[in-house]
């Protein structure tokens, strides 16, 4: 038990951001900010934008899209509204972005060290392909 702290906290740590995951996943439902973000790329969107020039054009980019079009043109839909319904699907993909780091890098970190028998790595392995198997079927 004693050796294997390190990956009972790396695992908690996990199962903690999962929960702040769904818990900003439902709120990001709750205030309609889902699709407020146009375009999304892994690396160089990891932060808003920057300079009231990008968030313009961020918010113009918006407005051609259904969400926009459908039901917030009909609200009175400002710039702090969308960058409000921004905020939350920007914090929401930050972190995941958290969470694949959390989970990857001591995986390989632990699999390195030779700290994950491979009881554990094929029980990982076994789950991971009947969880995907799931996603696709």
């Amino acid at each position: 038990m004693e050796n294997n702290k390190s990956i009972i906290y790396w695992l908690l740590s996990g199962c903690v951001l999962l929960f702040v995951m769904v818990t900003v996943g439902g709120i990001t439902r709750l205030t309609n900010s889902g699709l407020s973000m146009t375009d999304w790329h892994l690396v160089t969107d990891t932060f808003p934008p920057l300079t009231e020039e990008k968030w313009n054009a961020a918010f113009e980019e918006y407005k051609k899209f259904p969400e926009y079009q459908k039901i917030n043109i009909h609200n009175n839909f400002q710039l702090s509204d969308y960058k409000f319904i921004y905020f939350w699907e920007w914090f929401h993909r930050f972190i995941g972005r958290i969470i694949g780091i959390v989970f990857i890098v001591p995986f390989v970190y632990f699999w390195l060290k030779k700290r994950l028998d491979n009881a554990t790595l094929k029980k990982c392995f076994i789950k991971y392909c009947h969880f995907t198997a799931q996603k696709l079927g």
